[in-house]
């Protein structure tokens, strides 16, 4: 078996191509190094309504590495001139735009404006029961898995206790606020439905209903 060597020309073409990877990177280098440097400065918007989009993500290609625009829209970042910035939120078409000036400026402002990224699903119509002893028969004929272990935990119960399920505890919590948010707009005065027509509305429905007459 002949031992494999490198003749002259290999190693000629070798150090060549080592020479053009190193030229190559460090004129790269020197154009990053000279590049000048800029401050964008700008808002992000959306086209259809012309409203900030805020929480946009804007970063540079280059390096990967950008900010948020803030609940206004607007955003500021460095960059070097001949940078591309990228622009992505959800809800919106990413698009892209290059940093480019013309005169011997240090600041750049943009105002941006992204897209709708429209999705359209497929149509979904919820329709009601006809009266809710047809739901509960419909409700037990899915045979809903069970463990065997808790006696009580059977399908008739299931439904049972989907009509007499106690608030959780963020359900708790909103009606708190809007407790606390009642007493401090009246400060302590509630007011007084004699004059109210809807409140009037609403008695004279109860009133018909009979859902006011004494059991």
């Amino acid at each position: 078996m002949m031992p494999f060597t490198f003749g002259a020309t290999m190693i000629s073409r070798i150090f060549l191509l080592l020479i053009l990877l190193v030229s190559s990177y460090v004129t790269s280098a020197q154009e990053v190094a000279t590049a000048r440097a800029l401050q964008v400065s700008g808002v992000v918007l959306s086209q259809d309504s012309l409203d900030p989009v805020a929480f946009a993500s804007i970063y540079r290609t280059r390096d990967m590495r950008g900010v948020w625009s803030d609940i206004n829209g607007f955003f500021t970042l460095p960059a070097l001139d001949g940078d591309t910035l990228m622009f992505v939120c959800i809800g919106h078409k990413p698009t892209s735009v290059v940093v480019k000036t013309y005169l011997l400026e240090t600041s750049l402002h943009l105002v941006q404006v992204m897209k709708i990224d429209t999705v359209n699903l497929a149509t979904v119509y919820v329709l009601p029961r006809p009266s809710r002893e047809q739901f509960r028969h419909e409700f037990l004929a899915m045979q809903v898995q069970t463990l065997n272990t808790p006696e009580a935990l059977t399908a008739e119960n299931l439904y049972d206790g989907l009509h007499e399920m106690t608030p959780d505890g963020s359900e708790n919590f909103k009606r708190a606020v809007v407790d606390y948010q009642n007493r401090e707009l009246y400060r302590g005065y509630q007011p007084n439905n004699l004059l109210n027509p809807i409140a009037w509305a609403k008695f004279i429905q109860m009133l018909s209903r009979g859902e006011l007459n004494p059991e």
